[in-house]
């Protein structure tokens, strides 16, 4: 079990539970006052030289302290789980008594199960104060100090919430030092059409050491104005070591169409692969490539040759053995001059680059060079001194054992992970808690910052705050500290949902603190191994692989987190039975948070979850999931085929998160102000045949996480001025749909649509916009204000004219619909820079492009679908045909 440094943490937390109210309360009835007491005075005593015991597990190799830390967390984490047992019994006997008389209290109360409880709890109480005894004794022989907070930890850890002098590095930019010959070489390379060579498609590989900067290069090409201009497709895969080929084609096609294909045979993938790349100009970039099988690198290549002339394949790669037909780029360490560039980059503030002391200067220029010209180390260890004034903290660093990493040790990943791992040790309790949690998430893997977050809320990783805060702002806070730090990467491509994943070596080192008892990796193929200290399991499912292993589970007692991921995203998937279901959650009721296709009845056993994320195979959802009334989120985003919500939904008493579609949130509706915990929605829709309920949403203050759809907006023509009751500028809703119901020949011509748009104005962050069936002539000024748009579709609006959509410059997206008015597009199209797909769909006044067009030099999509007047000027030798010859692929039909 890796406990470095987590168990002062779960101690502190711990400690807080058994201050809370509601516990003390219960603790009076059930007579549990003294043995309480009793633990929380062990508990105390222990937590006094935790710090200590902690610290001097991470310098040295001491295993009976090793040993003693790991009996002191299987007593902690069974603490835990007896506390939240409590806590869980107090929220049932609050809810099962709330109206009742007195008389009806005291007959609840005497009941022989709640008899049963208290003498059950006071066994494991007694149990747990006998185990701490014995610690305790234990902990005297390593002559332990009591100590504050003031270890290397707290010296060196960056406090939480303090000010920076920006973010930057959370957008997922991070600049490219030191590597201007190769960015050259490899873009001169990505962009040269050589006559000499036969093949229509060359292929290009960076090669080089774990962290070394190879898909940091790869991005910073990919995404280069100049080699995106040279190519008509960009296509970016992950391989990994699932180097195969159907899986392969599998991930080109759903890159390049943003759709998984539905087809599984090869045959038919070649098909759709031709459909893809066949006589276009492409780049594709397939990122860390591990272990490339001669025979399917050469079925592979071959079909990739359907490109046109100039098409470009470029891969990175940990290995340098030369692979037939790829050119081979190696990227080698830093000098040191570029390093402490790069070092110096992170660690000082730009603002005190001037005034910083010279001594610092000296030794960061000497911390750097012992990074071994590793960028990822470079980066971790610069920021783990990052506003650090002290030449005490810089010393100590320097003169870290860990931090010598020489050329030869450079070459094995395994001592770059023990460098990053002084990083890691710098954390903060609760920081390392959550680190190690993405131990369970399989390499590659991108998971929603707000998924994230609630997991690890669901574990009690996130300290709560007394100042106001919520613990969801706290988990940003903690996850804003873990991506500045670089130890999560994040992905801002995905709209409207913010990703994070972790590099290779991040993952490793994630593995390599989590170690192999507390957190388990399952792979039913693989001798993994189970015990009692085991918490944490994720698989990564197969169909029918890992059923038959579910019984060496039940070794786990305390199972508090238990996922499945899916290995390869393209296998169909079958339900889990209900026999394997119903011996799960019995086996496992500690479960708190649980990823699972499909859910039996008996979950109504898993008192202490906290987080359920269901599949697509549940049908439905029993109603004694209502039960579990610890219950914090509930994502049902995957649930496609179902039908209904649980009838008694309101007995959630702690739901905070509710995700599903609009179609089952609409049920919702007069049910919701029963869910008195609840803050955040997926996505809603509202009927404004019901306005009352519009009003009412608005005055809540619920986070839409997805989008939010109003229909029946016709419904406000008569009393346009009731829309200054519905306020959605206070809500951050991405994806805003608005809806007033159109009819073909639809004559009304009043100005009350007009008004109502204009009252809509949503949160300045929204990035998403549709408008259906609005018969306004203009656009009100939000639209063309609202700076972070990124898509906009405007569909059978038949009186509008374009005249508000200039200055959008994040827009990405423009679809144009069924507008019957619009007769010319003007020069405000021009300052659409952004834009990459442009559709134009029965506009039929529509009569030209302007030359503006030739300006938007990342537009690489424009379809003109039943427009005969524009299509015609817009085909190929038409008048207009010179403003748009420089997109790369125009459809007209």
């Amino acid at each position: 079990m890796a406990l470095e440094g987590i168990l002062s943490g779960v101690g502190v937390e711990i400690l807080k539970k058994l201050s809370s109210h509601a516990l003390e309360c219960l603790g009076m009835v059930c007579g549990l006052n003294d043995d309480l007491n009793k633990l929380r005075s062990n508990v105390s005593s222990i937590q006094s030289v935790l710090r200590d015991a902690e610290q001097r597990q991470i310098k040295g190799n001491d295993h009976s302290l090793t040993d003693w830390l790991e009996k002191l967390g299987d007593v902690f984490y069974d603490v835990e789980d007896v506390l939240d047992e409590i806590s869980t019994e107090a929220l049932r006997r609050e809810v099962m008594t709330r109206g009742k008389n007195a008389k009806q209290v005291r007959i609840f109360f005497s009941n022989s199960n709640q008899l049963a409880f208290n003498y059950r709890m006071a066994c494991q109480v007694k149990k747990i104060n006998e185990r701490l005894d014995v610690i305790s004794q234990e902990k005297d022989k390593f002559q332990l100090n009591g100590i504050a907070y003031l270890g290397i930890q707290n010296v060196l850890s960056y406090p939480i919430g303090m000010e920076r002098d920006t973010h930057s590095s959370l957008s997922g930019d991070q600049k490219i030092i030191g590597r201007d010959d190769e960015m050259n070489n490899l873009k001169k390379n990505l962009l040269a059409e050589d006559d000499k060579v036969k093949a229509n498609v060359s292929f290009i590989a960076i090669v080089g050491m774990g962290g070394i900067g190879k898909t940091t290069l790869a991005k910073s090409l990919y995404n280069d104005k100049q080699v995106s201009d040279g190519f008509s497709s960009r296509i970016w895969i992950w391989v990994s070591n699932q180097f195969d080929t159907k899986t392969i084609l599998k991930k080109i096609i759903e890159s390049a169409t943003e759709k998984k294909p539905k087809v599984e045979e090869m045959e038919p993938l070649k098909t759709k692969l031709e459909e893809v790349i066949g006589g276009k100009k492409y780049l594709l970039v397939m990122d860390d490539v591990w272990n490339e099988n001669e025979n399917e690198w050469e079925n592979l290549k071959n079909l990739l040759m359907l490109g046109a002339r100039g098409s470009k394949v470029l891969i990175t790669k940990r290995d340098s053995k030369a692979v037939p037909g790829v050119e081979t780029i190696p990227l080698k360490d830093l000098t040191e001059d570029f390093s402490w560039l790069l070092f110096k980059e992170v660690a000082f503030k730009e603002s005190d680059l001037e005034s910083i002391n010279q001594n610092l200067i000296k030794m960061g220029k000497e911390i750097s060079k012992r990074c071994g010209g590793i960028p990822l180390v470079i980066r971790h260890i610069g920021r783990l001194l990052y506003g650090k004034t002290s030449a005490e903290d810089w010393e100590f660093i320097k003169e870290n054992e860990l931090l010598n990493v020489t050329r030869e040790k450079n070459n094995n990943d395994g001592h770059v992970i023990s460098t990053l791992k002084l990083s890691y040790n710098h954390l903060s309790p609760n920081l390392k808690q959550c680190f190690s949690y993405s131990s369970l998430f399989p390499k590659g893997y991108k998971i929603r910052m707000n998924e994230l977050i609630r997991q690890w809320i669901a574990q009690g990783f996130i300290e709560s705050s007394n100042g106001g805060k919520s613990v969801e702002n706290i988990g940003k806070e903690y996850l804003d500290e873990l991506c500045w730090r670089f130890f999560y990467e994040i992905s801002i491509e995905d709209v409207p949902f913010e990703e994070v994943g972790m590099h290779d070596l991040m993952c490793d080192l994630a593995r390599e603190v989590a170690g192999q008892k507390l957190y388990i990796r399952g792979y039913p193929e693989s001798g993994y191994v189970v015990s009692e200290q085991t918490r944490h399991i994720s698989f990564e499912y197969e169909p029918r692989s890992w059923i038959d292993d579910v019984s060496k589970l039940q070794q786990a007692k305390g199972l508090r987190t238990f996922l499945l991921f899916t290995k390869n995203p393209f296998f169909t998937r079958n339900p889990i039975e209900k026999v394997l279901l119903d011996r799960l959650f019995s086996h496992f009721p500690r479960l708190r948070v649980l990823q699972i296709p499909n859910v039996s009845k008996s979950i109504k056993k898993l008192r202490h979850l906290r987080y359920l994320e269901l599949g697509e195979d549940a049908k439905s959802v029993p109603n004694s999931i209502t039960k579990l009334q610890n219950l914090q989120t509930l994502d049902l985003t995957k649930c496609y085929d179902l039908k209904e919500l649980p009838r008694d939904i309101n007995n959630f008493v702690n739901l905070r998160h509710l995700l599903c579609d609009s179609r089952l949130m609409n049920m919702l509706q007069g049910t919701m102000e029963k869910l008195t915990s609840l803050q955040t929605l997926s996505s809603f829709l509202f009927d404004c045949k019901r306005f009352d309920k519009v009003k009412e949403f608005s005055e809540r203050s619920y986070f839409i996480e997805f989008d939010l759809k109003i229909k029946g907006l016709e419904q406000l023509r008569f009393s346009p001025s009731d829309v200054k009751s519905v306020n959605l500028k206070n809500k951050k809703v991405p994806l805003l749909r608005l809806k007033w119901k159109f009819e073909n020949g639809n004559e009304y011509e009043g100005d009350a649509d007009d008004i109502v748009l204009e009252g809509l104005e949503p949160h300045p962050y929204v990035n998403l916009l549709q408008i259906e069936g609005y018969c306004g002539v203009g656009l009100p000024n939000w639209v063309s204000t609202s700076i972070l748009l990124r898509g906009i579709r405007i569909g059978n609006c038949d009186r509008l004219h374009l005249n508000q959509l200039s200055h959008l410059h994040a827009l990405e997206i423009l679809n144009l619909e069924g507008l019957k008015s619009v007769m010319s597009i003007s020069e405000w199209i021009g300052t659409l820079t952004s834009l990459v797909s442009l559709e134009i769909e029965e506009c039929p006044k529509l009569k030209s492009l302007p030359k503006e067009m030739q300006q938007l030099k990342s537009l690489v999509q424009l379809n003109i679908i039943k427009c005969p007047q524009l299509g015609e000027r817009c085909k190929e030798g038409g008048e207009d045909w010179p403003n748009i010859s420089h997109i790369p692929d125009v459809l007209i039909d």
